[in-house]
């Protein structure tokens, strides 16, 4: 399957700058594969130094109940069809 990508501009805040980043238009087995394999056991380990550090749940990641799988399954198909016009995006 090819999947679109398109060329968006991201602002960096650290330096005010435009940036330019590519914009992936579905999600991938592959990403779902990197998010279980990579992301998901370094947010475990994040949320384990929050517990041991005494951060209150408050300031703790926002998405860390997500599950990008079952998001995935929920917007099958619907990615395809972008929410804004590209006009209003550019």
């Amino acid at each position: 399957m090819t999947v679109p990508v398109s060329v968006v501009h991201l602002l960096n805040v650290s330096t005010g700058e435009s940036e330019a980043a590519e914009l992936t238009h579905a999600i991938t087995e592959q990403h779902l594969a990197d998010w279980e394999g990579e992301w998901l056991p370094a947010l475990f380990n994040a949320i384990q130094r929050l517990k041991r550090d005494g951060v209150v749940r408050l300031h703790w990641p926002q998405s860390r109940h997500w599950n990008w799988r079952n998001k995935a399954n929920a917007l099958q198909g619907l990615l395809a069809s972008p929410g804004l016009p590209l006009s209003a995006m550019g």
